[in-house]
């Protein structure tokens, strides 16, 4: 009898340790997810000149949101975009609020 309470017990201590591995999970796939979205946003605000509404609601459809830090509402060829893209979690067993995990890139419009 011993021996079956302390598997529960176990199970009761190891079940947090595995939620944690969860979110640490998840919150590394969501890195390498928006590492590989800005590689691709940069050439496509290369070739279009800018940040465009196309790109934004693209981005929104999967949850991402683009943030142009500085000037960005008069751009022309050879000029620099500096961007976040934002992804917000809701962890598991971290914290109680919402974390927000962002990628922060600059691009050079026009050359590509």
């Amino acid at each position: 009898m011993s021996n079956v309470m302390s598997l529960v017990y176990s199970f009761i201590l190891i079940f947090p340790t595995i939620l944690l591995g969860v979110d640490f999970f998840v919150i590394g796939k969501i890195i390498v997810e928006l590492e590989t979205r800005a590689t691709i946003v940069s050439y496509i605000i290369s070739e279009e000149g800018g940040i465009r509404p196309n790109l934004i609601n693209d981005l929104a459809e999967e949850g991402i949101t683009i943030v142009c830090e500085g000037d960005c509402s008069y751009i022309s060829v050879g000029e620099t975009i500096k961007y976040q893209l934002l992804k917000t979690y809701t962890p598991i067993i971290i914290k109680n609020e919402d974390i927000e995990i962002y990628v922060t890139r600059t691009t050079i419009v026009g050359y590509l």
